[in-house]
């Protein structure tokens, strides 16, 4: 997936999230990469979770960015 998928944030947040976005259309945000590696997991029976949460990056720019992994 790193090497076939672009991470980029369409501003289409719904559709940019989305295993769709990342398998077929190969361009997503980390929510979609997320959720096509658990999907690719699931179909080879391997246990996998996907987790989501917040970086603290206020020591750039002042604010949290929420993440899935």
């Amino acid at each position: 997936m790193v090497t076939n998928v672009i991470y980029e944030d369409r501003g289409n947040l719904r559709d940019d999230q989305t295993a769709y976005s990342s398998l077929v259309e190969k361009r997503s945000i980390c929510t979609g990469y997320a959720n096509g590696f658990k999907m690719l997991m699931e179909k080879m029976n391997i246990p996998c979770i996907m987790v989501t949460g917040q970086m603290d990056l206020r020591i750039h720019t002042n604010h949290f960015e929420r993440h899935a992994w």
